[in-house]
């Protein structure tokens, strides 16, 4: 069984000062001393509260904290804009005046501005110290060289308002560090409560020093200007003893006033002013705090079996897996379970094990005085049958209001109606903003009521116009007939032209025109010689000698023997002489085919017209192959063609429209490349059946465009066309947006 233990108070066993000290039963001085520590800051909370301007706070804030810790001097910096830092109140020694002037110092203040997260620094650590940047000297009352800057974040609601700044002893321990690190996180909360009641009040601090040691003051005016910093040596104005809790106490206004019912409603119309999850909580926790004047407020949600803290009161930012946040989720989760609602300021032993172990390990972290852990519920209404229904089942666990003071002891009966009205309402914010949060795609129906209520409510007339001119538009692009011309690329070329090519493989011998040389048909355009054929040649006029002399010879027998007819002798002379005759036959018609062959190795002009052939010199001695193109010649004067490749997926319109107008041809209009300026005539008259295999690995048809009678082109052949095909009228939407309807089609579609 748990032994448990008692929350601090002010005459509990257990507190801890800001050097980490902690108290036994004899160790009366320190426990003196961390009793005027809780009345000092309980007296400056309530101060925060009263009708105090920002300097004189300062003045009594700064003085009342150096004076606790022994401190050199602190800095209250402003943050402007969210983002430049700007000194409004200091007080402390001639070093730490060249020191919040480095660049290193100002990383540092950007730093726990940025992360919103303690931080203590030693001035040894500044780069441009290592560097030789010179300090002031010190002098005959040992103002120190080394200093360590102690920085806590003022968190406002969502944003860094500004920074506090301590400069303690550079010798202090890390343990000791960072007890002085939590004591400045609560100063930090003095600020911000100052500038919740007075915010409207704030401007910079005057000039002032709160200690007796020699000072630097660096601070605005009320005026906007810099003061110039300055050192002051000797005795300054005393700083006066903040009062006790006893002699100081915030104004008490009663549940009727005016000020509490204003109060009240300001707390009501903050929490339900959106129905996002996010802002509800912070909310609930900012506006929570404000009306109870509680140290910290957190806002707990319940998911399933397990609860998350989704908000702290003055925190915009914090991590989850911190363990404080950790051990105050599971004590949420708890009493979320539970239902049961924990109010907690002296003795825990009381409790269950279970809780009692998690209120103990939470308090180990936080140090709390009074803590108050309140279950929310889903509150349902009785307006009829159905739902007293559901008024009889146990309503659904949304999540739990967590309360905190560390300085003083608080009962449940102190905020009487304040707290019913807080329960009350938030658990109502809470269910609205998690039944917005559960519908599927929010965000998304958000926008676009938002977007509904501004073009129909706002500007209904404006939306109507819009409205009907984009309804024509649609009707004009689906009815309104249009011309649907198909543009494709194409060259012109002369209708007569002629590619003249290699018949054998040989060498080319002579070349007899260039380029642009105007031949006649019939003319000798080139010669060549094959070697092959020629070696051929004399080897079959070689074997006709071989065997015109075999037959000489066997005539030279038949005149010598002269057998008698019909023997046998005789019969076989003249048979060899036959087939010997017969063999010479045979090769002299071969002979007469390579000399057929050989002069077609010399190549004439099969038209009248121009050479078109580059550079034609470059042919002489050049070893062709059959079937090489060689030379073309076309008759440029005469009539022009256009030579296109249609595209497989504009096939399809030129044949739909051919079909439809029961034609062979189709109107076309074009213009040349190389003379943009004129438009000519044209028709579409003849398209391949077959399609070929494009240079960039797309189907292409052929096709010819004949000119108009009366269109004459005097261009260079091989110019570009640019060809439009008329195909019908159709849609004009199909007309504009046929390659996009295509793609869908194809592609999505199908």
């Amino acid at each position: 069984m748990s032994i448990g233990k008692r929350l601090p108070t002010d005459e509990g066993d257990s507190a801890s000062s800001p050097d980490g000290q902690r108290a036994d039963g004899g160790d009366s001085a320190a426990e003196q001393k961390r009793q005027e520590i809780r009345e000092s800051i309980l007296a400056l909370r309530e101060l925060a509260q009263s009708e105090i301007g920002f300097g004189d706070f300062c003045q009594r804030v700064v003085g009342q904290i150096i004076s606790l810790t022994a401190a050199h001097g602190a800095v209250v910096w402003h943050v402007e804009d969210d983002q430049r830092v700007e000194m409004v109140f200091a007080t402390g020694p001639a070093t730490a005046e060249a020191m919040v002037k480095l660049e290193s110092h100002r990383q540092l203040l950007d730093d726990v501005r940025g992360k919103r997260l303690p931080r203590s620094v030693a001035s040894t650590s500044f780069p441009e110290l290592a560097a030789g940047v010179p300090l002031p000297s010190v002098d005959q009352d040992g103002e120190p060289h080394v200093l360590l800057f102690m920085i806590a974040p003022i968190v406002t609601a969502d944003k860094c308002w500004g920074l506090f700044e301590l400069l303690q002893r550079a010798e202090l321990s890390e343990s000791v560090q960072q007890g002085y690190l939590k004591f400045l996180s609560q100063v930090a909360g003095l600020f911000s409560r100052w500038w919740e009641f007075h915010a409207a009040k704030f401007q910079p601090a005057p000039v002032f020093t709160a200690q007796p040691a020699p000072a630097y003051t660096l601070v605005r005016n009320g005026d906007g200007r810099t003061t110039e910093p300055s050192v002051t040596r000797g005795p300054t104005s005393e700083v006066p003893r903040p009062p006790t809790v006893s002699e100081t106490s915030a104004p008490v206004v009663s549940a009727g006033t005016p000020q509490q019912m204003t109060a009240r409603l300001e707390y009501v119309r903050e929490i339900h002013q959106s129905i996002r999850l996010g802002d509800t909580v912070y909310s609930i926790a900012n506006a929570t705090r404000r009306l109870l004047q509680c140290d910290r407020v957190s806002v707990a949600i319940a998911r399933g079996a397990t609860s998350k803290i989704k908000a702290i009161s003055s925190q915009d930012r914090f991590d989850n897996r911190s363990n404080v946040i950790k051990k105050l989720g599971y004590l949420a989760q708890l009493c979320i379970q539970s239902r049961t609602p924990l109010w907690l300021h002296g003795q825990t032993s009381d409790l269950p094990p279970q809780l009692n172990r998690a209120v103990n390990d939470y308090l180990d972290e936080s140090h709390s005085r009074t803590l108050a852990v309140i279950p929310l519920e889903e509150p349902v209404g009785r307006r009829d049958g159905e739902l007293e229904r559901r008024a009889a089942r146990t309503p659904p666990r949304l999540g739990a209001l967590i309360i905190e003071h560390f300085a003083r002891d608080v009962a449940q009966e102190t905020y009487g109606d304040d707290l019913d009205l807080v329960v009350e309402q938030s658990a109502a914010a809470l269910a609205n903003a998690r039944l917005a949060d559960e519908i599927f795609l929010a965000p998304l129906w958000l926008s676009l009521g938002k977007t509904w209520r501004w073009l129909w409510d706002d500007h209904r007339k404006k939306t109507l116009v819009i409205a009907g001119m984009i309804v024509g538009i649609i009707l004009a692009l689906c009815f309104w007939p249009a011309t649907m011309k198909l543009k494709i690329h194409g060259v012109a070329q002369p209708e007569l032209r002629r590619n003249l090519f290699t018949p054998l493989d040989g060498v080319i011998e002579r070349v007899h025109v260039a380029q642009q040389d105007r031949v006649r048909a019939g003319e000798l355009l080139l010669e060549m010689d094959s070697l092959p054929l020629r070696l051929k040649r004399v080897e079959i006029m070689g074997q006709i000698e071989t065997i015109g002399e075999q037959i000489q010879s066997l005539d030279r027998q038949v005149a010598t023997i002269k057998p008698r007819p019909g023997t046998e002798e005789a019969l076989t002379l003249a048979g060899s002489i036959e087939q010997l005759t017969i063999q010479r036959a045979g090769l002299q018609k071969q002979i007469e085919l390579i000399d057929r062959q050989m002069e077609t190795l010399r190549i004439f002009s099969p038209i009248d017209g121009i050479v078109l052939t580059w550079d034609t010199r470059r042919l002489e001695q050049l070893p062709v192959q059959a079937n090489q193109p060689l030379l073309t010649v076309a008759d440029v004067d005469g009539q022009w063609q256009l030579e296109l490749m249609i595209p497989q997926g504009k096939l399809g319109y030129i044949k739909r429209a051919m079909s439809r107008q029961q034609t062979d041809w189709l109107p076309a209009d074009f213009i040349l490349a190389t003379d943009p300026n004129h438009r000519y005539r044209g028709r579409l008259v003849q398209v391949a059946e077959r399609g070929e295999m494009g240079p960039n690995g797309e189907v292409e048809f052929r096709a010819i465009v004949a000119l108009e009678a009366d269109q004459l082109i005097r261009q260079q052949p091989g110019a570009g066309v640019t060809v439009r095909v008329a195909c019908g009228r159709h849609a004009l939407g199909l007309v504009w947006f046929h390659q996009i309807i295509d793609y869908v089609r194809t592609r999505i579609l199908f």
